[in-house]
């Protein structure tokens, strides 16, 4: 198998397989049926590595927090070390971790995963790339143009940037839940990069129903900072010295870890990661549409209650018409009726008593008179 093409969309890479062709049928079109598809996610640690390249993370050494550290370890000892470190790392290949490597020609790569949350799978379809959502970088690249001509139009591109931000305004998930779903609104954004927009643009992590004007303002800000990002890693830069990435990993190594601007930096739990934030920037604000949608709930529960509770006193109170006074009268004396017949059943029947004899009644029997002879 040689590889054709490398695609990308959000974190998911991937390499396009196929056949290669034999020296005796070299005049023959490749079979593109026979297609594979090499999916690459390097998950929080992964990363492709090659010999003699070293990996950068934007991380440097000009930083306020870096100067402190270096200079509190003894000054530029401590950059000399990483430097050591990082070219022994770089001859050694394939580097520790390593599950998978790639070879070309004179060209080889490694892919290790220290953490091991990554993944390589083949495959035999896009099914992975085409179930994610627009891309972060690539799809939001005339953000800013678009939103600032006001213009609709009919073109993929206008309509992908409606849909991003269609997907982010108005919605009940926390703004950080709904970037790190890969599948909703973008895909690309990570845990740091999402902690970076926010602060950027002073919205807290847990912020919800985002107006219109706002979900504009963080794609636009969004596609800026990638931007920035990539062109970094390619130059081998540190990121801005005012980004909160260089500041956000002094957690454990800082008693009161604080930003470029000596603002104390404060962490908690948002869309199921740790989120840095500046709590004195970055205040959760009780929007007009939750505010407006818990009273419209309230309300509509308590005019139910109410309903229901004026419904049965009608129930109990309600006079029956006119047929049914006169059915439930007729009713009642055939049960009076019923219920005389049965007690006259139950009765037993008294004998007769006997009259007694008086002298009125009763005639005297005369005496024979007794003739002499």
């Amino acid at each position: 198998m040689i590889c054709t093409d490398v695609l990308r969309k959000g974190k998911q890479l991937c390499m396009v397989l196929q056949p290669a062709s034999s020296p005796s049928r070299s005049n023959k079109k490749t079979d593109t049926t026979k297609v594979e598809y090499l999916y690459l996610h390097m998950g929080m640690t992964g990363s492709i590595q090659s010999p003699g390249r070293t990996i950068f993370w934007g991380h440097n050494n000009e930083s306020p927090m870096a100067k402190r550290e270096n200079k509190k370890k003894g000054g530029d000892s401590k950059e000399e070390e990483t430097k050591e470190e990082s070219k022994e790392e770089a001859e050694v290949f394939p580097p520790k971790y390593a599950y998978l490597t790639l070879q070309m020609g004179d060209y080889r790569a490694a892919f290790s995963d220290p953490r091991k949350f990554g993944k390589c799978e083949l495959a035999t379809n896009l099914d992975q790339m085409n179930e994610l959502a627009p891309d972060a970088l690539d799809d939001t690249v005339a953000a800013a143009q678009i939103i600032d001509s006001g213009k609709d139009s009919e073109s993929d591109q206008d309509n992908t940037i409606a849909t991003i931000i269609h997907n982010i305004a108005n919605q009940s998930l926390g703004i950080k839940g709904l970037l790190l779903d890969q599948k909703r609104a973008l895909s690309g954004v990570g845990n740091w990069v999402a902690d970076e927009i926010l602060y950027q643009i002073g919205m807290h992590p847990d912020q919800r129903f985002l107006t219109e004007v706002q979900a504009q303002e963080l794609v636009v800000k969004l596609h800026d900072i990638l931007k920035v990002a990539v062109e970094c890693l390619e130059q081998r830069k540190a990121y801005p010295n005012d980004w909160l990435f260089l500041y956000r990993w002094s957690k454990a190594k800082a008693k009161t870890p604080q930003d470029c601007k000596g603002r104390n930096l404060t962490f908690l739990k948002s869309g199921g990661r740790t989120s840095a934030i500046v709590a004195s920037l970055q205040k959760l604000k009780s929007t007009k549409r939750h505010a407006a949608s818990i009273k419209a709930n309230a309300k509509a529960a308590k005019a139910e209650t109410s309903k229901k509770s004026q419904e049965s006193k009608k129930d109990s109170k309600r006079k029956p018409a006119p047929e049914t006074k006169a059915a439930t009268k007729r009713q009642k004396k055939s049960e009076n009726e019923n219920d005389s017949a049965t007690a006259a059943k139950a009765t037993p029947r008294q004998p007769k008593q006997e009259q007694s004899a008086t002298p009125s009644t009763v005639q005297r029997r005369r005496s024979p008179r007794l003739v002499s002879p």
